[in-house]
């Protein structure tokens, strides 16, 4: 996890994506947010110097809203590391390889949210 933690400390942004699964992360992801603990100061206080988090899920529930009180909960978490949040993006009904053709915007969103990490 060190060099992962160096990235973090050094980049200007960080996205986290994860399929949900009972509505959480997979457990992979949720070990990757549990090591960011030394982001943190002693007294709380953050490392991390502005950098920007954004989140996306991709879920079997059709229903994006769903989930959105765990998403607004990730992103609290963040927030108290020092991260700069933005909205996460949400893309439901996706229980088969092939169901991303349902949303055929979902790639241009996804561009257009890492755009906009990248131009500030």
């Amino acid at each position: 996890m060190n060099p992962i933690l160096d990235d973090v400390l050094t980049s200007n942004a960080v996205v986290l994506a994860s399929p949900v699964y009972m509505w959480q992360v997979t457990a992979q992801a949720k070990l990757f947010t549990d090591r960011l603990m030394p982001v943190l100061k002693p007294d709380y206080s953050s490392w991390l110097t502005g950098q920007k988090l954004l989140s996306i899920y991709t879920q079997g529930q059709p229903d994006i809203s769903k989930f959105a009180p765990y998403f607004e909960h990730v992103n609290q978490m963040f927030a108290f590391l020092g991260f700069r949040t933005l909205a996460p993006l949400v893309f439901g009904g996706l229980r088969n390889i092939d169901d991303i053709q349902k949303h055929p915007a979902a790639f241009e969103q996804v561009q257009q949210a890492v755009n906009g990490l990248l131009a500030e």
